[in-house]
């Protein structure tokens, strides 16, 4: 290579490139480049020449295995720590393979398009450059949680499941990142997850802010699972809403919130103020079980 005379050069770097004669790189070549970083940077005057600066470019890592159990798999590979997507196989049943697999820790996950059989996840793949990595994948049976929400639901919402105990890990701590959250429609009185592999689980109304409703506990053994979500809302608070802006803001719409006070369960009404209107009153269903609400 001819490079700028005394300029300091601390690093080589190869890269595999397509070549319009021979066709793509191999199946397993590095796509990124391989760097060379040397002990001490190389300084060349003029016409100066440095040679014996050998270094060696390695194939990148291979993840595969056989599929033990499960058909008309759709295989998704990701990073380990912010979920960035890598690469994913449709519909495969015997066998897997990704090539060019940067070194790290990724998680794969494998969604049966089959009935009967539980998403798979597994967050132990760790590939080296150069080497396969073996990871056969035997998915279990899937299971059923189901029940009652009573009272029915007043707005749409989510019903997300998440590992017990592992908030914040894998997922921010939702059991396979969003395959088993359910949108719910608003009168929604019952609910359905299906093909949930065993586990204990937390199961949570609301997507992600304030509930009114319990969070309940579940868990998976070999067998369908029935848990219902109940609360009384045995009383009310009503008011009326003033608007002193002078008309300045639109105020539509608006909600009214009950927060019992220290917690984060919360009953809400949607307040829907009319154009020009000044005042607008609301009545909030919540349960008695708590003396004291911020409004």
């Amino acid at each position: 290579m001819y490079v700028p005379a005394n300029v300091p050069i601390h690093a080589l770097s190869a890269e595999r490139g397509y070549d319009w004669y021979g066709g793509p790189p191999p199946a397993d070549w590095a796509y990124g480049p391989t760097r060379f970083f040397l002990d001490s940077p190389i300084t060349l005057f003029s016409g100066g020449n440095d040679p014996g600066n050998n270094f060696n470019v390695y194939p990148e890592a291979v993840i595969s295995g056989t599929i033990i159990s499960g058909t008309n798999l759709d295989l998704e590979l990701r990073t380990y720590y912010n979920r960035d997507w890598i690469a994913n196989i449709s519909n495969t049943n015997t066998a897997y393979v990704f090539h060019n697999v940067p070194p790290g820790t990724y998680i794969l996950t494998a969604e049966p398009r089959t009935d009967g059989y539980a998403v798979y996840e597994a967050d132990n793949i760790r590939p080296v450059d150069g080497q396969t990595f073996t990871h056969n994948i035997d998915i279990g049976s899937g299971y059923t949680i189901s029940g009652d929400i009573s009272p029915v639901l007043l707005q749409p919402t989510r019903l997300r499941l998440k590992w017990r105990n592992q908030g914040g890990q894998i997922g921010g701590g939702e059991a396979y990142d969003g395959f088993y959250n359910d949108d719910l429609s608003a009168g929604a009185g019952s609910y359905t997850l299906n093909n949930v592999p065993n586990g204990e689980y937390e199961l949570i109304i609301g997507d992600g802010g304030p509930s009114s409703y319990p969070v309940l506990f579940a868990t998976v053994n070999n067998g369908n699972v029935t848990a219902h979500f109940s609360t009384n809302f045995n009383a009310n608070i009503s008011g009326t809403i003033t608007d002193n802006t002078g008309g300045t803001f639109s105020l539509v719409p608006l909600m009214a919130l009950a927060m019992a006070r220290g917690t984060t369960s919360v009953a809400y009404t949607p307040i829907y103020m009319g154009s020009g209107s000044t005042a607008t009153g609301f009545t909030m269903d919540v349960p008695d079980t708590n003396l004291y609400y911020d409004i």
